[in-house]
């Protein structure tokens, strides 16, 4: 085909197409349709000239090149202005052609859905000089939707004439500019969204000069921190680009000048301008109506006229009303210390009907405070929570400090805590050789119980299966692996009964090595053992299910080479590889020392403390005669921390507590400080410490009691450590008063 067939629907769109493809390239050409629009820029009108010459000889070449036939009859050469598919281009802006204009506004009332279709789809080619339009073609874009039954209301008359309106009014569109600043203005409503692209609005800044310093610094705070009698004065000026600036007012030559000779009530009945600026004061105190926040707040008559009342009687807040009345100096150093803890505030104060405020926030008096604390606290959620909520409402120096403090000491919520969050890692020592340390536990498993002893090295682990769960059947079963691998140098286990015994501690002194107990009730600590333990326990589950026979699974698991380590732990161990019913070179089962495995044993340990750190913290250290809250028993459904005394420290993490009456060891995460008694905890748990404390002595006393009373515990292994803390002070324990300060009383002369 040489032609295009008559009637294709996408004719048009292949002939632009075809048009761009042979005018690619040429610079100043903007071809539509059957047009083709030359343009020449230029500083100057000669530049212009010339360039638009350049860009037309161009042109002409391509279409010879091209075979492209022109029409003379249509030429217009150089012109200012010309009529371009619809709009008016001309150097200075863009328009709409008149007669787009008329055609729209002699366009009938539309009756069904096609012409609603194609007075929208005229209506839209004008768009870019039509703001909201989308917004008022709202009610005829609902006709077009599907299953909506044809109903023409007054509401689409409306819309039609209102569109005829905005046409009649089009403004005239600038050309952008690279070298002038751009301004993006873009809204949404539930119609749709808007974006405009703006240069010299024609928006001049104003700038307001004042002598009134705290002006400056509210007009440029958001308007929720202002006081509510500026708030409507704030929201009337967003209309103009207000610039507000300070200036002393001995500089402000004529406005002070003027203030200071004002005219006298009879020049008043002058005409002129002065009358209509006092209109137009009038006005605006109509407008600017002051807002009594008093009157606005959500208390009872009673607690509004106690805040009344105690602010009269806080020296403090009425020497800060006095000032706040007066006007602030101008220097921090000329206020009062007890009022320059508001300075930073000072321009958001305001008093009403003798309240304070600042912003919309109440300022509360000393004497009120402990009860809003109350009340804050009321739900005993977390400090940041109760923090955000008084923000809102409250406000005194220090709130945020003091309402943390509140929360932290609140017993209830010490007393039904959650538990801590973790600590970091602290990785046992790392051995150099193989069986240096070994960790050891006693589990369960299949009605049978067995005694797993686990290599920190190689992580190698041997299990016996016990008859009993005696100290000495235990010894037993750890003589023979001893005297199999070698004398450890240091043992790790939990503090079970086996353990933490005579016999087992005359064991470790017999064959030479020392014997480290976990913290009670923190299986972490004897981790290596644990991780054994489940190691084993799932070999065996998987082989009986298999029916495979589970030492067979055993023997894989040690000559299993370890992620990270290239090597197995029975290479680790034996320095060889172990024979299974796998295919294997001779030469793989001669002994080799395996080297740099603590190198990379330390390297692997790194990674892994770096991972879990991420979301732990330490928590500080627990001092002797500090009160502390355990955590609670296993067991125990209550959920309640129980309050107890710190006796000493075991480990870098353990500590022995006094609960009750009862010593225990625990590790630092089941313990938390305790809270201070003051005046704002609960009663009866301050009559309880009261009475606790009754006999006189001083609550960092720690009595003296035996060791072997310790729960969970080994008394031997702590009796060296509580030596310290069992010693009584020369001079006497200090005495520490409720609110945690230590009193020392004066020491005098003996005279």
């Amino acid at each position: 085909w040489c032609k295009l067939p008559f009637g294709v629907s996408v004719a048009p769109e292949i002939y632009q197409r075809k048009q761009h493809e042979l005018l690619m390239g040429l610079r100043g050409i903007e071809p539509i349709a059957d047009d083709i629009l030359v343009v020449g820029c230029g500083d100057s009108d000669a530049e212009a000239k010339s360039d638009h010459d350049k860009n037309l000889c161009a042109l002409m070449e391509r279409c010879r090149a091209v075979k492209l036939r022109l029409s003379e009859k249509k030429l217009q050469f150089k012109q200012k202005a010309v009529h371009f598919h619809g709009h008016i281009l001309s150097a200075e802006s863009l328009r709409i052609e008149p007669e787009k204009t008329k055609a729209v506004l002699a366009m009938p009332t539309p009756r069904d859905v096609k012409a609603v279709q194609r007075f929208i789809g005229f209506v839209t080619y004008l768009a870019k000089f039509l703001p909201r339009l989308s917004d008022v073609c709202e009610p005829l874009r609902r006709l077009l939707d599907k299953g909506v039954a044809w109903h023409w209301l007054p509401r689409h008359d409306e819309a039609v004439q209102e569109i005829k309106r905005m046409i009649t009014d089009t403004p005239v569109l600038k050309y952008y500019d690279i070298d002038k600043p751009v301004t993006i203005q873009s809204d949404a409503s539930k119609n749709g969204l808007s974006c405009c692209l703006l240069q010299q609005d024609n928006l001049e800044s104003i700038t307001a000069e004042t002598d009134h310093k705290p002006l400056e610094t509210i007009c440029k705070k958001s308007h929720l921190s202002a006081p509510k009698c500026l708030q409507s004065m704030m929201l009337q000026l967003q209309n103009y680009n207000l610039n507000v600036v300070y200036k002393p007012g001995p500089e402000m030559y004529i406005s002070d000048t003027l203030s200071r000779a004002a005219l006298h009530k009879q020049a008043l009945n002058e005409p002129g301008l002065l009358l209509q600026t006092v209109n137009t004061m009038d006005s605006s105190e109509a407008a600017f109506s002051v807002v009594d926040q008093a009157l606005h707040l959500n208390v009872t008559d009673a607690s509004l006229r106690k805040i009344v009342n105690e602010t009269k009687s806080d020296g403090t807040l009425q020497e800060l009303a006095n000032i706040v009345l007066a006007g602030w100096p101008e220097r921090k150093e000329d206020v009062s210390l007890s009022v320059r803890e508001y300075w930073p505030f000072r321009d958001e104060l305001k008093i009403q009907n003798g309240v304070l405020f600042r912003g919309q926030c109440v300022i509360i008096p000393k004497a009120l405070r402990a009860e809003m604390l109350t009340r804050i606290h009321a739900t005993h959620i977390g400090g940041v929570a109760c923090y955000r909520q008084a923000k809102e409402t409250l406000f005194w120096p220090n709130v945020r400090s003091e309402i943390k403090d509140y929360v932290t000491n609140c017993a209830a919520c010490k007393e039904y805590a959650h538990k801590q969050q973790k600590e970091t890692m602290m990785s046992h020592e790392i051995p150099v050789r193989p069986w240096q340390i070994v960790s050891m536990d006693l589990y369960a498993y299949g009605g049978k119980e067995f005694l797993i002893i686990v290599d920190h090295d190689s992580d190698y682990w041997e299990i016996d299966q016990l008859p009993d769960l005696t100290a000495d059947t235990v010894i037993t079963r750890c003589k023979v692996q001893f005297a199999r691998y070698g004398q450890p140098d240091q043992v790790i286990t939990d503090n079970g009964p086996q353990f933490a015994c005579e016999p087992f501690r005359s064991f470790a002194r017999q064959w030479g090595f020392v014997h480290v107990t976990s913290s009670p009730q923190h299986p972490q600590s004897n981790g290596k053992a644990e991780s054994a333990v489940k190691i084993v326990k799932s070999l065996c589950k998987r082989a009986k299910l298999d029916g495979s026979d589970p030492w067979l699974a055993i023997l894989h698991w040690r000559n299993t080479p370890t992620e990270g380590l290239d090597s197995s732990p029975a290479q680790r161990l034996m320095s060889r590889r172990l024979r299974t019913g796998l295919p294997m070179a001779n030469s793989l089962l001669t002994p080799r020392v395996v080297e740099g495995v603590s190198e990379k044993l330390r390297w692997r340990r790194r990674m892994v403390k770096f991972h879990y750190d991420l979301r732990a913290k330490d928590l500080p250290e627990l001092n002797v005669g500090e009160h502390i809250r355990m955590k609670p028993l296993p067991g125990d459904r209550t959920g309640r921390w129980r309050r107890g005394q710190c006796l000493g420290k075991v480990n870098p993490r353990s500590y022995v507590v006094d609960v009750d009456g009862t010593l225990y060891r625990r590790n630092r995460v089941d313990l938390r400080r305790a809270e201070r008694f003051d005046q704002f905890n609960h009663p009866e748990a301050e009559s309880k410490e009261n009475s606790q404390g009754a006999t006189g002595c001083s609550e960092t006393v720690i009595r003296e009691k035996n060791t072997s009373d310790i729960t969970d515990c080994e008394p031997e292994q702590v009796q060296d450590r509580l030596t310290v803390a069992n010693k009584p002070s020369p001079l006497g324990a200090p005495i520490i008063t409720r609110s945690g300060r230590q009193s020392r009383p004066p020491q005098r002369l003996n005279l």
